[in-house]
């Protein structure tokens, strides 16, 4: 079982072993308003199938954590996360003794590199995930962050010795995630800014067949002076993200862009390509994932799965 936590909503995904491999059987997804709201929802929705026992991961998209790059304290790794708690106390979004610290650290090709992401949670939050889990008799294995989570979605894609960039997107923005030897080495979100999309354009059913024409160009031309405007905002924070992570930390250009599939990627990635001169290939799901359910499930939940048999 994958459940995410992604702004106010909550999306639950029920996997089962079949003689085809993991294929998704239920997905559900819900608003709360609060960490107890939360908690009911999930219990109620566990009930609706039969989930005992199960395996279950968590994952918490951008705008449930914080990402603090810190020089590393001078200590062991088992005493890590409790100096990390205190150096980076000043930066936390809410009061240290109601936040859990812990970390990673990026691969970063420059072997004198001496930071580390600290990533810092709610701990009521955490302690309720639990909590919850336990009430349903899941077996809980993780919760993770979207900026790891996704790297394990994408092992096939990245490799052991290539240098690889992704863009995706969250409800929250733009998300640019770099990986240098098959692991991450640097991520970044841009809050508000997204890839565009081609919307398909409506027919509209009207008397006068010269009124339905005009009006018609009027709204095609509308929507694509639209798309061109958010193409160019896209392709600018692209290219200012890929220029930094090119000159300051890889000092040569990537071997691949991955781009999330959305309807009229094709073409943006054409575009992207040639104004970066790298090759760009679209994500897509598998499809045995997205069935079951009114919404597929994002790069980052199917992170979750990669570890599993079948």
């Amino acid at each position: 079982m994958v459940a995410s936590l992604e702004g106010q909503q909550c999306r639950f995904q029920f996997f089962k072993y079949t003689d085809k491999g993991l294929i998704r059987q239920f997905a559900e997804s819900f608003l709360f308003t609060d960490i107890p709201t939360l908690c009911e929802q999930f219990t109620n929705t566990c009930r609706k199938i039969s989930c005992k026992g199960a395996l279950c991961k968590w994952v918490l998209f951008s705008d449930h954590y914080q990402s603090i790059s810190v020089d590393a304290p001078k200590v062991e790794d088992n005493e890590m996360a409790e100096a990390l708690k205190w150096q980076v106390k000043d930066l936390l979004e809410r009061p240290v003794e109601k936040s859990l610290v812990s970390f990673y650290r990026p691969n970063h090709p420059d072997q004198q590199f001496n930071q580390i992401t600290a990533i810092a949670v709610e701990k009521e939050l955490i302690e309720a995930l639990i909590r919850a889990s336990n009430t349903e008799d899941l077996i809980l294995e993780s919760i993770e962050i979207e900026e790891l989570a996704i790297g394990n979605a994408l092992l096939p894609q990245i490799g052991i010795d290539k240098l690889i960039g992704f863009v995706g997107e969250n409800s929250s923005g733009l998300l640019y995630a770099f990986y240098h030897g098959g692991e991450l080495c640097f991520c970044r979100h841009k809050k508000g800014k997204f890839i565009p999309e081609k919307q398909p354009v409506e027919e509209e059913l009207l008397l006068e067949e010269d009124v339905v024409q005009q009006n018609s160009h009027s709204e095609n031309s509308l929507q694509s002076e639209q798309r061109e405007q958010e193409e160019e905002i896209f392709l600018l924070e692209t290219q200012r993200t890929l220029d930094y992570v090119i000159s300051q930390i890889y000092r040569r250009p990537l071997d691949r862009i991955l781009l999330i599939d959305k309807p009229g990627s094709a073409s943006l990635a054409e575009t992207l390509s040639q104004l970066t001169e790298t090759q760009v290939e679209l994500v897509t799901m598998k499809s045995d994932y997205t069935q079951n359910g009114s919404f597929p499930p994002t790069v980052a939940e199917v992170g979750l799965l990669t570890d599993l048999p079948g």
